[in-house]
């Protein structure tokens, strides 16, 4: 009778550890499955659009520096709550498993709902900056994103203080910016004493601050933050086209050792090493490798027109994207066209709506200032486009050799 009782309870003691087991993994599957739900760039954007949709749920607040309070939705948190789940578990380190909500990484805190990139006064090393006072703005005059950003501010009508940041000769990799925006980009601004980076960023809280005129619609605000993240989504499609087709890649601004010391410079965003930075460096030592390829050309071309059918869809039923007024989202777009009818994109063919609004637009002074090609390097881009066209290798005949008509001249 013992050694039967002995003998069910062994089999039982099996049963039960073996179930444990089972439900461990079943766990770890599910929580691991919804991890990546989570960090796929098309669902958490989606999650990122139902928690705005949403965002009268319960939130809880934490005071960040340079502003009032910044809020993290129910739905944000947790979604980090299963990361942070998901590392204990695992064991895996916090560095290897990527944490993505929208477009935002680890250090994205959220202001009304809206994913911003806020720096730690620790992040900043350049100390001198945080006590200065007044709008300051670092930028270079052919960054994409520092145009954009110029000429939010010339519609505005902000009174600021210019320091010019030289990225052709790598003055954005020096100690002394770097210490300012540890990933080395530009443009940043310092507001008394308050740094903010990402162009897009420093635009939605600008327009907070100084809300006439009137940018971005009030009750569309997080619409067009969205818009905007797509729109930056595509920067370096944009850069890949602009270094292909304006600039000679055979005289490349930067090394290998520009790049090895940008790696070791780069300082820390929320305490953190930054992702940005790597992703920076990979761009530029691919293109040190081989420059952009025809295929690289193509696809960065096909997401592009991607874009601009929307852009396109929308003006035909209307004066500007949103509607009947500028905003922000009309300047951004306008700020990649302006640069690929440079480098031979041809607007007139795929996109005349979009041709339309752009003289219309680049008919302000306010905006032609900022996107008009500098005197100095008109000629450098007509001989460009002069030696494309002589090789057969335009912008047109790589990635859209089905048109038959010239591309849009300079």
């Amino acid at each position: 009778m013992v050694v039967l009782v002995v003998r069910v309870v062994r089999k039982v003691t099996v049963a039960v550890v073996v179930m444990a087991i089972v439900v461990v993994k079943v766990v770890l599957v599910t929580i691991d499955c919804r991890y990546r739900f989570c960090c796929s760039p098309t669902n958490n954007q989606a999650l990122v659009l139902r928690s705005q949709q949403r965002h009268k749920h319960r939130i809880r607040t934490a005071e960040c520096r340079g502003s009032s309070f910044y809020r993290l939705s129910r739905l944000e948190a947790a979604v980090h709550r299963r990361h942070s789940l998901l590392v204990m578990i695992t064991g895996i380190s916090q560095d290897v498993v990527p944490y993505k909500f929208g477009y935002c990484d680890l250090e994205a805190v959220f202001v009304d709902n809206i994913a911003m990139v806020q720096l730690l006064e620790s992040d900043i090393q350049t100390k001198e900056v945080l006590g200065w006072q007044g709008l300051h703005v670092f930028h270079h005059i052919l960054s994409s994103c520092s145009q954009k950003l110029r000429v939010f501010l010339n519609l505005k009508g902000l009174k600021w203080h210019s320091h010019p940041i030289d990225i052709v000769h790598n003055e954005h990799l020096k100690p002394y910016y770097l210490g300012i925006n540890p990933r080395g980009l530009v443009p940043s601004i310092v507001e008394d004493g308050v740094v903010h980076i990402e162009s897009n960023d420093i635009i939605l809280h600008l327009d907070q601050e100084y809300p006439e005129p009137r940018l971005v619609p009030a009750d569309r605000r997080e619409e067009v933050a969205a818009i905007l993240r797509h729109e930056d989504d595509l920067h370096l499609d944009l850069r890949t086209l602009t270094f292909r087709f304006l600039f000679d890649p055979a005289k490349p601004t930067k090394s290998r050792q520009d790049l090895d010391n940008y790696s070791a410079g780069a300082g820390t965003v929320q305490g953190h090493r930054d992702q940005a930075v790597q992703r920076e460096v990979s761009f530029w030592s691919d293109y040190l490798n081989s420059g952009v390829t025809d295929q690289q050309a193509r696809l960065a071309a096909a997401r592009l027109r991607t874009a601009f059918d929307g852009v396109e869809a929308a003006l035909a039923k209307s004066s500007y994207v949103l509607g009947d007024k500028l905003s922000i989202v009309d300047i951004a777009w306008l700020v990649y066209v302006q640069r690929l009818v440079y480098v031979g994109y041809p607007h007139n063919d795929l996109h005349p709506h979009i041709a339309a609004w752009r003289a219309k637009l680049m008919d302000q002074p306010a905006i032609a200032k900022e996107l008009e090609l500098p005197q100095e390097l008109r000629g450098m881009v007509a001989d460009r486009q002069r030696s494309l066209t002589e090789a057969g290798q335009t912008l047109t005949k790589v990635c859209f050799p089905e048109l038959t008509t010239p591309a849009a001249s300079l």
